[in-house]
């Protein structure tokens, strides 16, 4: 989810240089919904690598693949941009029908994916992802853009009422990850909702999928501030993050969600390099752990929240 909501930025500087500009998206179907919120996009083709790559060997006689490749040689294009600059995108670069475009070897995250490009550019890799992929587009496409501003360009019109019974005023807390290293620990959160409680601040948890509920449950067990959302749509979680007062969040794709919606955001990072990866927009607060493991103690999360939600 974090690339796919990086890479809004620049299609945003895109339409900006040229107002009637239009995008095809090939994405992970399980982040289909974003790209229709950017109004620049035109199709959205769904992909399902994570899926196929369980069963390589069928893959090219699958009929969800034929299906793919047919709808990705429906039209020929001015321009095929590969953001990601890996593999597994360049394999996609390749077979579309046009210019093929993207990152020289030196510059692309996995060298091999150079191959695939017709056009290549050197884009420096010591920048935040965001910047990197607003250069590459603006190399490309030959246009210039401000720097000092991040517009994701999601449309105002995808923050409708969510579906679900909220407090009219909350914080959302984003406590599930991929990877379970980067959990919080349960006690940090229930101390932090300890906190919440008795400044008589509502929470917003969902639960994620079906496997986390517990998790997130043994969390919330026995505080009267907080409302679980279970079985919530990606579409459902944008609007309830749009209308949180404040984002709380592991590092996870949610978190750039709301650094997209504008929301303001303290993200909780274990010790690694963040400067490529950190959310970026306003009022975005990054808290770096000590060691691997997610040591950020709870004052330091408190103390900011305080500084939002008076």
């Amino acid at each position: 989810m974090g690339d796919v909501i990086r890479t809004l930025p620049a299609l945003t500087d895109a339409q900006k240089a040229f107002a009637d500009i239009k995008f095809d998206w090939v994405v992970e179907e399980a982040f289909s919904e974003i790209p229709a919120w950017h109004s620049s996009v035109n199709r959205i083709i769904p992909i399902a690598w994570r899926r196929w790559r369980k069963k390589p060997l069928t893959l090219f006689f699958h009929q969800e693949w034929r299906q793919f490749h047919q709808l990705l040689h429906q039209r020929k294009y001015d321009y095929i941009i590969d953001a990601q600059g890996l593999l597994k995108s360049a394999i996609v670069t390749r077979m579309a029908e046009g210019l093929r475009c993207g990152y020289d070897r030196k510059s692309a995250r996995e060298s091999l994916a150079a191959l695939a490009y017709t056009k290549k550019f050197a884009i420096n890799k010591a920048q935040h992802m965001i910047v990197r992929m607003r250069q590459l587009f603006a190399a490309i496409l030959c246009y210039s853009f401000d720097r000092e501003t991040v517009d994701y360009g999601i449309k105002s019109s995808a923050n409708a009422h969510p579906v679900v019974n909220l407090p009219k005023k909350y914080c959302t807390f984003v406590v599930n990850t991929s990877e379970k290293r980067r959990r919080w620990a349960i006690e940090n959160w229930r101390q932090l909702l300890a906190k919440m409680q008795a400044a008589q601040q509502q929470v917003v948890i969902p639960c994620g999928y079906r496997q986390e509920e517990s998790y997130v449950r043994s969390i919330a067990a026995d505080f009267n501030n907080v409302t679980l959302l279970s079985e919530t749509t990606l579409q459902q979680l944008r609007d309830i993050i749009a209308q949180s007062q404040a984002v709380i969040s592991v590092e996870t794709g949610l978190a750039h969600l709301a650094a997209a919606l504008g929301k303001p955001t303290i993200t909780l990072y274990r010790s690694t390099d963040i400067t490529h990866i950190a959310t970026m927009g306003k009022q975005q607060v990054h808290l770096l752990s000590n060691t691997q493991h997610l040591d950020i103690a709870v004052t330091d999360v408190w103390r900011q929240i305080k500084l939002w939600t008076p």
